[in-house]
């Protein structure tokens, strides 16, 4: 997300470059080639975002109702779930992980690094899964996406 960030700086502020004009077209075509180059890598990641993660949780006694940016509700029941694993990252995009909760079958539900609050949806989901095998948060339980509020 930096880099298209960065060559839309570099385009906007091109002409306090102190130079020729070659320069300062150079100056724009390089900001222009980053800005495009950093938004076809990070488009694969936002895609996927909107596509396939859950933004609402609802946590009921008997399962877990996920809906994604969509409207589709997908329902687990809490012996089904058994591994939460992160998200393959994007290559080339600095966009970070989302969590996984994994069914014995192999399928998936991807809960969005976003929801609040993500580490006490998680710890819940721990406490009430009795299948639960394995855990990993990817990481995502040391930065900001754990602890921060208001994040969207």
């Amino acid at each position: 997300m930096l880099t298209p960030i960065l060559g839309f700086a570099i385009i906007i502020f091109r002409n306090h470059i102190r130079g020729d004009p070659s320069e300062i077209s150079l100056t724009l075509a390089s900001g222009l080639l980053l800005f495009f180059v950093g938004a076809i890598f990070s488009l694969p990641a936002h895609f996927f975002e909107f596509r396939h993660a859950c933004f609402k949780v609802e946590i009921l006694d008997n399962k877990i109702i996920c809906e994604n940016f969509q409207g589709k509700r997908i329902s687990m029941a809490w012996q089904e779930i058994v591994a939460i694993a992160p998200t393959k990252r994007f290559p080339l995009s600095n966009a970070p992980a989302h969590l996984r909760l994994i069914r014995a079958d192999g399928t998936d539900v991807i809960i969005h690094h976003n929801l609040e609050p993500l580490v006490e949806c998680v710890h819940e989901i721990e406490q009430r899964s009795p299948n639960l095998k394995s855990i990993d948060y990817g990481g995502l339980d040391r930065t900001r996406y754990g602890t921060e509020a208001n994040k969207l």
